[in-house]
């Protein structure tokens, strides 16, 4: 039995230790470790740009670096670089740092390239470099901004084009351009004046005389870089202009009649309801401080064409509407505009008014259609039951004289209603474009903002398309623009809205047709070739 169990143990160890011969063991990269090497030989730099990662964990202070360079590593000082920059943050979870090398440089064929040697744990070898070639690191496409006061280089960074995270500043200096056609090449640049490169460089003033050309290049260390020159056009003078223009609201005066048709037999109290209703529509007119022209109470007529009390509806057969109308035709020779006649109608029953009435307030309502007469504005206080096919502008429905709810419906109509408004006619309105602030000689326009659209750009006689490809200023005058709108008459006070139309807009006085960059940041040939682009906004 003792055999047995020793035989068991042995087997049981044996198989425990054949298991763990057989496990995996996953070691993980050192943070410290060089990764991702890459090199970039320009040939116009005549310079090798080398950079490659360690893990942002590590820290860089701790690590000394070996380059292959002459058939073996030799240490490097990363401060020494042509081009020095601290540890940066790239990709993700990892710190690049760079160095450079003059002339083109090669990898060892089957060594290490570069070396990382940390204080406490020793060397650590980088994983192999694929070399890169490229013509040049940078390029330069200069352009004049906020009306020749600053250029943008127009740096565009190769390096960084083909995803080599590197750090490096640049300078710039004016050159002349050597005497004689304007597509001269430019001299050589100075060994002095250059000047850090940032997003735009101020210019000297009157540098549009005689156009120089700009010269970039990068900034090192250990002696002048290798520059690119380039010509500098003016760029276009432009000013803008923005417009916030208020369609103009037509206020028109109003005239008002009241007609009486009550059935009271008390006469102090009919005319003490004909005072109340009279009264708190006029002095809400006061009030509200609109004016108001008051053309008198009227009453109407007996089968004899005589006026009645307004108190007795039995005894009454039509309306004086003929008379309210001439007196204001009369009272409108007065106003500047068209003026509103106000019928206020006062009826307290809900009977069937007389055919009679019901033509003659038809009369009052076709009445607006004639040129020469006001607008007819029909305003019932009572029940429109009485007067089926009559439409009524306005209608307060009757309340007994004591209540409280009598006088707010009458005071709120005239706050809503009054003035009756209108505008000018749009359907062929125009607007006058005044020169921009600034612009002296303006000879093009270019359209930058618009709402709503106009139909058409006028410029002396002749007339352009708003989408037209170039639209000239005219000599002597103003442009104008206009619109096909929707004009609005008589319309409630409180519902008028007249509109108003915005228009930003840029000229130009010269160097047109040269190169500009647009608001979008985007640099654009032409500013007269590129009708969609405009420079408005921030200089």
């Amino acid at each position: 039995m003792a055999l047995y169990r020793l035989h068991i143990l042995l087997l049981t160890l044996g198989a425990a230790l054949g298991a763990g011969s057989c496990s995996f063991v996953d070691f993980e990269t050192s943070p410290y470790a060089p990764r991702a090497l890459q090199a970039v030989y320009s040939e116009h730099d005549d310079l090798t740009y080398l950079v490659w990662r360690i893990a942002d964990v590590a820290d860089p202070e701790l690590l000394t670096y070996e380059l292959w360079e002459d058939g073996e590593l030799q240490p490097i000082d990363l401060s020494d670089a042509p081009m020095p920059s601290e540890p940066f943050a790239c990709d993700r979870l990892y710190l690049c740092l760079q160095y450079q090398v003059s002339g083109f440089w090669s990898p060892p064929g089957n060594g290490t390239a570069l070396r990382a040697t940390h204080k406490r744990f020793g060397p650590i070898p980088s994983a192999p470099v694929r070399p890169q070639q490229i013509t040049a690191s940078f390029e330069i496409a200069p352009v004049a901004t906020a009306n020749n006061r600053f250029a943008d280089a127009g740096l565009f960074d190769v390096l960084s084009a083909i995803n080599l995270p590197h750090r490096r500043t640049f300078e710039w200096v004016l050159v002349d351009t050597q005497p004689g056609e304007d597509d001269a090449p430019c001299a050589s640049p100075p060994a002095e004046g250059w000047q850090r490169l940032s997003d735009r460089v101020e210019l000297p003033q009157s540098w549009t005389d005689n156009p120089p050309c700009m010269a970039v290049r990068p900034r090192r260390s250990d002696q002048p870089a290798r520059h690119i020159v380039a010509r500098l056009e003016p760029g276009p003078v432009l000013h803008v202009a923005e417009l916030d223009h208020s369609i103009e609201a037509i206020r028109h005066p109003t005239h008002i009649a009241f007609l009486v048709d009550l059935q009271v037999t008390n006469a102090g109290r009919c005319q003490q309801i004909v005072d109340a209703v009279r009264q708190t529509i006029l002095s809400e007119f006061a009030e509200e401080q609109k004016p108001v022209r008051e053309l008198g109470v009227y009453y109407p007529r007996d089968r004899q064409g005589q006026p009645t009390s307004g108190c007795d509806q039995a005894t009454s057969i039509d309306y004086p509407i003929n008379d309210i109308l001439a007196e204001g035709r009369n009272a409108m020779a007065d106003e500047v505009e068209r003026s509103a006649l106000t019928l206020v109608v006062i009826n307290n029953l809900q009977l069937t008014a007389t055919p009679e009435k019901l033509a003659q307030l038809q009369a009052f309502n076709a009445a607006t259609e004639l040129p020469d007469a006001p607008y007819s504005f029909a305003w019932l206080v009572g029940s429109e039951a009485s007067y089926p096919g009559i439409t009524w502008s306005w209608n307060t429905p009757w309340q007994a004289l004591e209540s409280r709810d009598f006088e707010p419906p009458l005071r709120a109509a005239v706050r809503y209603i009054f003035p009756l408004t209108s505008t000018p006619p749009l359907e062929n309105y125009e607007l006058e474009l005044p020169v921009p602030p600034g612009s002296r000689t303006p000879q093009y326009l270019k359209l930058c903002q618009l709402l709503p659209l106009p139909t058409t750009y006028i410029a002396g006689r002749r007339e352009y398309p708003v989408n037209a490809h170039q639209l000239e200023w005219p000599t002597g005058e103003l442009p104008r623009l206009r619109y096909a709108l929707t004009t609005t008459e008589f319309a409630y006070y409180n519902d008028f809205y007249g509109g108003s139309i915005e228009v930003v807009y840029e000229v130009c006085d010269a160097f047109c047709d040269n190169a500009f960059q647009g608001r979008n940041g985007l640099t654009y040939g032409s500013w007269l070739n590129a009708p969609n682009a405009c420079q408005w906004g921030a200089p």
